[in-house]
């Protein structure tokens, strides 16, 4: 029920996104991993958030980069560390660490 209608929630407005990468149903909550098309590996690249119905709000989880998914009940985020200070680009020098989240 909850997934069909991802399409009219809208995240808050202080994040912009381009799309939905993944949806999940635990539970009251719709957890969504959304495209924010900003920098990729290292940086910036996806917002995990979820919509818990109880109380009709969005809360943010966490930011990382682009391989974040939803494994089983939990959600691995890849966090990524500059070791070189530069823009932010694929040439950059980075350590990646999976941080791993269980979903209510």
């Amino acid at each position: 029920k909850l997934t069909h209608s991802v399409y009219p929630f809208t995240p808050p407005e202080s994040i912009l996104f381009y799309s939905y990468k993944d949806i999940k149903v635990v539970g009251n909550r719709l957890y969504t991993i959304i495209d924010t098309g900003v920098c990729g590996a290292p940086g910036i690249a996806c917002e995990v958030l979820y919509y818990d119905t109880s109380n009709e709000s969005w809360h943010h989880i966490i930011t990382c980069g682009w391989d974040c998914e939803f494994v089983g009940s939990r959600l691995k985020a890849p966090i990524y560390k500059l070791t070189k200070k530069g823009a932010c680009s694929a040439e950059n020098e980075y350590e990646v660490t999976d941080k791993w989240i269980d979903l209510e």
